[in-house]
């Protein structure tokens, strides 16, 4: 943690995240001298303790968690941790993942690795990895055959990695979709009707799967980008509140599911020497699970996306949104960082630390455009008040807090 000073006094410190969770910032107005109020970690990856640990700003310091410097401990919200001893007082009440040994050990904090992961709820760690893997593994299941035998075991695994892989590499659906396809058409050769595996496989229809698969998912992401807007102004039209992740869901569903049905009833025409019944079932069942995956892998993007945007994955609220001024618009992907709280003496006006509504301790407010005949400018603006009370106004363009999404 940095803590930043004013001199001469009186001045204002904030606290903001840095873009390591583990650490804060606090700054104040005017000139500043940096002091280390942080926290380090030892080599078993517990935290040590600084000496001036009572001068914590705000009290918050360790993943960003509640101190009690008097007991030497850490308010995890669930439970306490001890960091002299890296470990909680009490156990977790669950065991949250059987096939991994570190949950057994209920006293470690986030599989006792702190250095790579971070648990600010105190409750359950991976929800998003669980439901993208399961999601996925029931999606290839069905879509291969709802098989009860080694062969959809096989298929639920290639579909749990799936869904994990779009979670993790959202932008890399056509690579995804080959590597999957290979997958299945391994198992679906390899494993006779039984479910015993016999190893029966033929390389070229492998590649050739996984190629058939990647122009599919490629097309298919050439037809979201034409027509994504298109269908994302009218969704937004006829549901204004709808969020990033359902939105993203029927894009790319029926961008795959097109895709699927044009790409694989072509080939089918090449493969079965013009057999347009063969070709059109072929390319029904692949749209069928173009939509599915399509459909998968665009509500992931989409609830991802809006963690980034701060916004809410279903609804689009926002804590930006829900606090503008009346006829304020704002640039697309313009958030509030989590650590600002709105004024709630004030519409538009966010600041920190600031529950009882101070203006004195707003960092920035937005404003509707100034009426005819009085002194403003005449379109909606905002203050950038961190540098000084009143700063001056901007245009909306100008926000500092802005998500650009890579499609």
């Amino acid at each position: 943690m940095k803590r930043l000073q004013k001199h001469p006094a009186p001045a204002y410190n904030y606290i903001i995240l840095t873009s390591i969770p583990q650490m804060r910032l606090a700054w104040s107005i005017g000139n500043v001298t940096i002091q280390d109020l942080g926290y380090g970690y030892n080599e078993d990856g517990g935290m040590r303790w600084r000496q001036d640990v009572d001068s914590l700003v705000a009290g918050h310091g360790y993943t960003g968690h509640e101190h009690l410097p008097g007991w030497g401990l850490i308010n995890m919200n669930a439970r306490l941790y001890d960091p002299a001893l890296c470990r909680f007082l009490s156990p977790d009440p669950l065991i949250q993942d059987p096939l991994s040994t570190q949950n057994f050990n209920r006293y470690s904090y986030c599989l006792n690795n702190p250095l790579k992961y971070t648990d600010e709820s105190g409750e359950y760690i991976g929800w998003d990895d669980l439901a993208a893997g399961v999601f996925g593994g029931l999606i290839n299941w069905a879509t291969n055959g709802y098989r009860f035998d080694n062969a959809g075991l096989a298929y639920f695994a290639i579909g749990v990695a799936e869904g994990l892989a779009y979670l993790y590499a959202p932008e890399s659906v056509p690579t995804i979709y080959a590597l999957s396809s290979s997958l299945n058409s391994i198992v679906s050769q390899g494993f006779n009707e039984k479910g015993t595996w016999t190893g029966n496989i033929d390389p070229m229809l492998v590649v050739w799967s996984g190629i058939k698969s990647y122009v599919a998912g490629y097309v298919g992401g050439k037809i979201e980008s034409a027509v994504s807007q298109k269908i994302d102004d009218w969704m937004v039209s006829i549901f204004p509140k709808i969020g990033l992740a359902p939105r993203r869901a029927i894009e790319r569903g029926l961008s795959q599911g097109l895709s699927g049905f044009v790409s694989t009833t072509s080939f089918s025409l090449l493969e079965t020497s013009g057999d347009l019944s063969s070709a059109l079932k072929s390319g029904v069942s692949s749209a069928t699970s173009g939509l599915l995956w399509g459909s998968f892998s665009g509500g992931i993007s989409g609830y991802l996306e809006s963690k980034e945007r701060h916004e809410n994955p279903w609804t689009g609220s926002s804590k930006l949104k829900d606090n503008l001024p009346e006829g304020v618009t704002m640039p697309e992907g313009a958030y509030i960082p989590d650590e600002l709280i709105p004024n709630k003496n004030r519409v538009g006006a966010w600041g920190l630390n600031n529950e009882k509504g101070d203006y004195e301790k707003d960092i920035i407010r937005i404003d509707s455009a100034t009426p005819p005949g009085k002194k403003g400018p005449n379109y909606p603006h905002f203050h950038d008040l961190r540098r000084g009370h009143g700063g001056h106004h901007k245009p909306l363009d100008r926000w500092p807090w802005i998500y650009k999404h890579k499609k």
